[in-house]
Formats: structure tokens, sequence, C-alpha cells
């Protein structure tokens, strides 16, 4: 009997000791716990944050556990953590003698792994003793399964200090606006103790025994000799905080982001003071554009060499009534393009040798199976050389240099820069009104594509270079990238886009001061809804756009005159950078001075200029003619119209209507059928003009005649001179009710 006593004794004490963590590690299970989002900017500032998924504000910890905090918190909760296995018997044992002896509960003995036992496991369960065995065979199993510094990072992570303030990283933020690494002494101290009754001493209520117990924890620490009098002194000054701060919202559109993008504690790109000094140019823009009815504007910023987002903006703040407005993200959205991808069509030309910035383009109206592009003025300027097509943004010689480069050709560019938006298959759905805005781009995806040529071309010389795309998180990735155009294509189209003296888009001019190498396009798309500008130097690229979210139009919002401004201020919160080197591949030609093109042997001024190419396919001028014993520069005749250049002997040209015109003629107030105003340009001063084959009369010097007998159907025009040289165009007429 006895021997089977002590069999007994010696086998409860072999379960205790080894069977029970069994058991208890088996029971410890891996608990999912919802985070809040918090972004942060490159020197760790909080930015932004969301609150978790349960209403909780529960950041991430930091990596490392605050030295000061810990030691506050074991001197008040714990001093035996590293020694006991769990449980605390004789912390337990004080425990119950200090209850009894003063009559009530003053102390629980419960060990900082108990606490986080209940935390997680006891959590809105009933308190009672058979509750109490189960959170202590928890403890065990987390002793087992845990190492002491992790159980006490679980401690500090799921911690409650007051409210719906989750964890010792969200405390230190919301009452001291601060790390938990950048904690003093009288801080830690002051959240070692909120957790032990965060209801009663929750900051704001209750503040003289707050400011007492963490005196007294103060003070032990001075006895413990962890700080010396000056520190506790010092820290008995410090005030305690009156109520939770708000969580920054500096980066309120990059938090959403990177919440749909299911990422918790962003250690960002973003600098936090140039995000708010690009915040503050955008909120002051539009709070000028609200009085013509522009509420919405969005920014972003990045290092040119690195792809890192330094500023991301997405809308500006609103008034209570238009909040909901604001949390759009208008950097995602898709926007009609307007004029923002003429430069790739424009490098695009240059690369396939066909043009050069001095060559003469046609601007003079155009109509090409019914399509009329008319330019930002209304204005035909005859002939434009081609950077100043490209600078001016004419429309008219950039649907021409679309046609000839190819639709498929550009669409396929496009994506090779990476403007996934336009995906639309084939590219004859956005036809050449591709160019003037009939697609859908986002800010995000452009400034990324002016991104792409900027890296390449400070990696010039490189048959691959090295492309970092556009992150707002960090990282040393990149990736290998073909050339999509060559490095002096891309050269001289950032030259063309450097000038600063740039004209506004509704004909007037405008400068921009700045001390910087800016190379800047904008764009305004059809109806006057989306203003853009993109700007960049070797070191920095600013995309901007403003307009209105809803996509209402609004007189006078240009690229020129809402975000080109927006533009240049954000500039000047940014270094000035040097000019772009220029590559190897650029070569010293002769071009013809007027022409722009090869010159023929009729060319008079020859220019030396740079090109991309050595000879390449530029045509020969054809332009200079012997005529007796003087060369004249001779224009065919509409261009030579619109410039008031020599028109030669005997030519007439249609200038309106164009070639396979269709007209519609509704009738007008009298009930009759509108009339149609056809254009001729000739060197004769005296033309007559037939309709279907009769006679309606003659013009002189002037040769603008109307027409309001048009059939409806097909109509014939004639134009002859006295000499009988005629010219014929086909016009077609739609009766509209």
């Amino acid at each position: 009997m006895k021997k089977k006593k002590i069999f007994t004794i010696i086998s409860s004490i072999i379960f205790l000791i080894f069977i029970t963590p069994i058991i208890s590690s088996l029971i410890v299970k891996e608990k999912p716990i919802p985070y809040s989002t918090a972004i942060f900017d490159n020197h760790n500032i909080l930015c932004g944050a969301r609150v978790a998924s349960d209403n909780q504000w529960r950041l991430p910890s930091e990596d490392t556990i605050s030295k000061k905090f810990q030691t506050a918190l074991l001197t008040f909760e714990d001093k035996n953590f590293f020694l006991h296995p769990g449980i605390d018997p004789l912390a337990m044992l004080r425990a119950i003698y200090l209850n009894i002896k003063n009559g009530e509960v003053i102390s629980g003995g419960s060990t900082i792994t108990m606490q986080v036992a209940r935390l997680l496991y006891g959590k809105n369960k009933k308190r009672s003793f058979f509750q109490k065995i189960y959170e202590c065979f928890i403890t065990l199993g987390l002793e087992l399964k845990y190492s002491k510094k992790e159980i006490l990072q679980l401690y500090i992570q799921n911690a409650p200090f007051g409210g719906n303030i989750v964890g010792l990283e969200t405390a230190s933020w919301k009452y001291f606006g601060v790390s938990s690494n950048n904690l003093t002494w009288a801080e830690s101290a002051c959240l070692a103790i909120l957790p032990n009754c965060p209801g009663l001493i929750h900051p704001g209520r209750n503040s003289d025994i707050l400011i007492k117990k963490r005196d007294n924890l103060l003070l032990k620490l001075l006895k413990s000799k962890v700080i010396d009098s000056t520190t506790y002194n010092l820290s008995l000054l410090e005030n305690i905080p009156e109520k939770p701060k708000q969580m920054p919202q500096s980066t309120y559109h990059l938090t959403e982001k990177a919440k749909k993008e299911g990422k918790i504690k962003v250690k960002s790109t973003i600098n936090i003071f140039l995000q708010k000094g690009v915040s503050s140019i955008l909120n002051a823009k539009i709070k000028k554009l609200q009085e013509n009815e522009i509420h919405n504007a969005c920014a972003i910023v990045a290092d040119s060499k690195t792809g890192e987002i330094l500023a991301y903006v997405g809308n500006v703040k609103q008034n209570a009534e238009n909040n909901n407005a604001s949390k759009v993200d208008i950097i995602q959205a898709q926007r009609s393009s307007g004029s923002i991808l003429k430069p790739f069509l424009y490098a695009g030309l240059l690369t396939e040798q066909k043009l050069l910035p001095q060559t003469k383009l046609f601007d003079i109206p155009i109509n090409i199976n019914g399509f009329n592009p008319k330019n930002f003025d209304k204005k035909y300027r005859g002939v434009v050389a081609a950077d100043k097509a490209l600078q001016k943004s004419l429309n008219i010689p950039f649907v021409n240099m679309l046609e000839d480069y190819g639709l498929n050709k550009f669409y396929n560019k496009l994506n090779k820069l990476r403007i996934n938006s336009i995906n639309r298959f084939p590219a004859d759905h956005y036809g050449l009104s591709l160019i003037l805005g009939g697609s859908e781009v986002n800010l995000y995806e452009i400034t990324n594509a002016y991104l792409l040529l900027i890296q390449q071309l400070n990696q010039s010389n490189k048959e691959i270079f090295d492309y970092r795309q556009l992150h707002y998180v960090k990282q040393n990735k990149s990736k290998k990238h073909n050339k999509v155009f060559t490095d002096g294509s891309v050269y001289l189209t950032f030259q063309a886009l450097t000038e600063l003296n740039r004209p506004y888009e509704e004909g007037d001019w405008k400068s921009f001061n700045s001390n910087s190498n800016i190379s800047w396009k904008t764009g305004t798309s059809f109806g006057l809804r989306d203003a853009w500008a993109i700007g960049f130097t070797q070191d920095y690229i600013v995309g901007v756009w403003v307009g209105n979210a809803d996509g209402e139009g609004r007189p006078g919002l240009t690229g020129v005159s809402a975000a080109a401004p927006v533009l240049f201020d954000i500039f000047k919160l940014l270094p000035q950078s040097d000019n772009f080197d220029a590559p190897d591949d650029l070569y010293s030609i002769t071009i013809c001075h007027e022409s722009g093109k090869r010159p023929s042997k009729y060319c008079k001024k020859i220019d030396t200029v740079i090109s991309p190419f050595y000879s390449g396919k530029l045509k020969n001028c054809t332009y200079h003619k012997k005529i007796g014993n003087d060369t004249l520069y001779i224009l065919p005749p509409v261009p030579a119209y619109y410039t008031n250049s020599v028109i030669v002997n005997n030519s007439i040209e249609f200038i309106l209507p164009s070639r396979n015109q269709i007209i519609y003629l509704p009738k007008n107030i009298n009930n009759k059928r509108n009339f149609y105003i056809c254009k001729v340009a000739s060197s004769e001063k005296k033309l007559f003009w037939q309709l279907n084959h009769e006679y309606i009369g003659v013009t002189e010097n002037v040769h603008e005649k109307i027409i309001t007998k048009l059939i409806q159907g097909k109509n014939i025009i004639t134009v002859t001179d006295i000499n009988g040289n005629s010219k014929t165009r086909q016009l077609r007429a739609e009766y509209k009710e």
C-alpha cells in the first residue's frame, strides 16, 4: 500500500512536470489578429493609419522592444518575468496576503504571461475558478511554445490602453505622438501603468490617480538605480496626456491604397515634409479655382533615378459638404489624356528618322475619313517646326504625324511604356484621336511612362537599362528594360520640352520662372474636363492633374492655367538639378533652313543641327524651286495661304471643303437650309465657281464663296481661273431636320 502511494505521488509529479506543459502547448494555437494599416515615412514618422477590421486601433509593433518601456513594465507588473515559468507562486501568495489584509482585491498576482493568456484566450469570458485554471494551462503552453521575448512582444501588441487603443505602438502615437522607441522615462512609466486598469485611469479622466501611479513607478525606478535623480526630477515635471490624439492622415489616399493591397506596416519612401508641402500647394490652388467651380486636384512626386514616391496626394481637402469627393484617389482614376501623349509620338518619329525638331510640318485644315481635328486656339499656322508644334501642343500636325507613324505602331509603343489603360484592341478602336485625348489614362501610369524614359536617358549608351518603376515601399529591386526609343530621340524630345517660355494654350504667352532645368508638358482634354502637367529633371518627376472628380468641364480649365502653376510651385520645394547629359548617338547634319529637310541643290541657307541619326529617312527639300534667274521657297497653295507665302502661278487648291467631307445642313429660323462657305487658295486674282456644273459666281483676290443651294447627297464644286486651269472637289451634304 505504501509503495502504491509513492508510485502515485511520483506519477503525479512526472505528469505535472512533463505531461501538463505538453497538453498546455497543444491548447495554445495561433490566433489571427486584425491589425491597423499604418504608413511611415522614410524617417519612420507615422503618416497615416486605418482602424483594424474589429474597429480597434492596433498598430504593428516595432521590430525592437522599447528598453525604457520594458523596464518600466516589468518593474510595475512582473519583476521576476525572466525567472519564473509563467506562473509566479511568490507573487500569487503575496497577492493573496495583500487582498486579505486590505479586505479588497488590490493585487491579482498575475504574471505578464498570465495576462497574455487572458488577453488572447480569456477575453470577454466570465471570470471563474475553472476559467483561471484554463488560463494557467494556457500560460504554461505559452511558456513552452514561445521565448520570453516573444511573450513580451505578444503582451505589448495586445495590451489594452483605454478605449479602442490596443498595443504599445498605438498608445505611443495616440497619447504622445511618437514611436515607442522614442518614449521618455515619464511616458514609458505612464504607459506601463495603463493596461493594469485602463478604464479607471484613462488619460483625460482621473488624472490625479494616473500621476500618482506614474510618480510611484518612477520612484521605484530611482530606488532600483535604473534612473538617476536628475532624470527622476525632470520626469516628474512632464505632463500626462489629456486625451488621445487623432491619428495622422497626411497620406490618406496612399494609406487607403496600402490597405486595399493588404499591407499592414508600411515603411514607405514618402517624405512627410514634402508630402505636406505638396498638399498645401494643391489646397491653396483649389481654394482659388473653386470660384470657377473646380474642386479637385492631385499630384505625385518621385525620385527620377530610383522611382521612389516622395509625395502622393490623391486629392485635396474639401469642406464638410464635399467630404466624400475628397476621398476619391484621382491619381488612380481614368481620365482623358488630352495632349499628354504627344511627346511619345514625337520621340517615335525621331527614332524612325522621319523628322527632326526643325522639320516644318503643315498646320492646315484636314479631314481624314470624316475626322476634322482643330487646334485648341482654332487657328492655322500653315507651316510650323516640329519642336514648336510640340511646345504649342498643336493638334493638326500631330494627327498627321500619327497617321504617318502608324496607329498600331504607336499603340504598341504605349504598351511598352507600360501605359496599361490603353488596352482596347485593335488600335483602330481609338483611331487618330488617340493622340488628342481619345483614350483614358491615369496620372500614376503616365508619370511612370515618363519615368521610364528619364531612367533610360540617365543610363544612356546602354543597350538594356535598369528600370525602377514608381513604388512607395522601400525596395532595391530593378528590372532590365529594352529601349523604347533611341537615346538621342529621347534627349531631343526632352530638349524641346525644356523651353520655359511656353505658349499659353488659349494663344497668349505664359512664362514660368524657374532656376531648374525642367522639361514639362501640359494637356487639356476635350470639353475642358482635365488639366494635366508633367515635369521632370534628372533627379525628380512631378505629375499634376486638376479638374472635377465627376468629370464636369469648366471654362478656363486648361493644363497651362490650372496644372502648370502647381507643377512649378512643387518644383520650388525640390533641389535644383543639372541638365540631362547628351548621349553618344547624336550627330551633326545639315538641313535646309526653311524646310528643315535634307537640302537640295536649290536650298540657299543651310543649317547644321544635332540629329539622332546620321542620314536616315529624312526627305529632301522640294520647296525651293528655280524660277527664271532666282530661287524661291514655294509652298503648296494651302500652307502658303495660311502663312502668306508665295503661291506658285496657276495653282489652285481647296481649303474648304476638305476631301470627301460630309456636312450637315439643318434649317435656320426662316425654315431655310443653312449655307456653307467654300475657301480656295490660288495665285490668280479672279476665279469662277460652279456647283453641280452650274455657274454660281466669281471671287476676286479673297476666294471664299457662300454656297446656298447644296442638294442632299453628292455635290460637285468646280473652280476655274481665266487661263482655264480648274480644280474640282466633291462634297456630301446631309439634311438635318
